[in-house]
C-alpha cells in the first residue's frame, strides 16, 4: 500500500508487468546440475519505482526440458525484490515464466523479456566421481614421488569431459602430518594428483 500525497488516503500500490524485471546468474549462461542457483525479481510500481512492501502477486514458474514444472522457491525479500532459487538436476533447455496476477481469475501478465531461456549443462557429482592410480596403490615407495588420477562424473555416472572443478586433495602420513601434493586440472575432466611420500 501507499499513502496518497494530496488525500492522505492508503492505496494499493500495484506492480506494473511492463516494469518489472528479472536478472542473475539463474537466467545466465553457466549454470549445471551439479549446484543450485538463483536470480532476482525487481517489483516496480507504475512510476518504475521499487515497491517495498513486499507481499506482491508475483509467480516464478520453471519447466525442465520434458516440460513438466519443477520445483522453485520465491522469497520475498520485502525490498521490492524477491528471490527465486532453484536446482536444476537434469540438463538441458529450461523455460523460465515470471509472471503478475492480475485481480481477475487466472489472468496474468508476464514480466519484461519472460519467458526466459536457460541452458543447463551437465555439473560434476563428487558421489559419482572417482579415483585411481599407483599414488592410491600398495607397494609404493617412500623414496619415489608418485601420483593419482581423479575422474570427475555426472550424476549418472558419465564421466566429465571439462575441467575446472574445484577438488581438493588432503594425503596424511602414518603420523598424521600433512604430505604436500600438487593437482593439475587436465581440463578434459581429470585430475592429476602429484605427491612424494615421506
Amino acid at each position: 500500500y501507499e499513502i496518497c500525497e494530496v488525500t492522505g488516503v492508503q492505496t494499493c500500490a500495484l506492480p506494473i508487468y511492463r516494469h518489472c524485471y528479472a536478472e542473475g546468474p539463474g537466467l545466465e549462461a553457466g549454470n549445471t546440475t551439479a549446484l543450485p542457483t538463483q536470480f532476482t525479481i525487481h517489483v516496480l510500481d507504475k512510476n518504475g519505482a521499487h515497491l517495498k512492501t513486499g507481499g506482491h502477486p508475483i509467480d516464478a514458474q520453471m519447466a525442465g526440458p520434458d516440460g513438466f514444472v519443477f520445483e522453485s522457491q520465491l522469497t520475498d525479500n520485502q525490498d521490492g525484490t524477491l528471490t527465486c532459487s532453484y536446482h536444476a538436476k537434469e540438463a538441458g533447455t529450461y523455460k523460465v515464466d515470471v509472471i503478475v496476477r492480475s485481480a481477475k481469475p487466472f489472468f496474468y501478465h508476464h514480466i519484461k523479456d519472460s519467458t526466459f531461456t536457460v541452458q543447463i549443462e551437465a555439473g560434476t557429482d563428487a558421489s559419482q566421481s572417482f579415483a585411481f592410480g599407483p599414488g592410491l596403490e600398495s607397494g609404493i615407495l617412500d623414496t619415489l614421488p608418485t601420483h593419482f588420477t581423479i575422474q570427475a562424473a555426472d550424476r549418472d555416472g558419465e564421466k566429465m569431459a571439462k575441467g575446472e572443478d574445484p577438488f581438493e586433495v588432503s594425503i596424511t602420513d602414518a603420523d598424521g602430518k600433512e604430505v604436500p601434493a600438487q593437482l593439475t586440472d587436465n581440463g578434459d575432466g581429470t585430475y592429476r594428483v602429484d605427491y612424494k611420500p615421506n
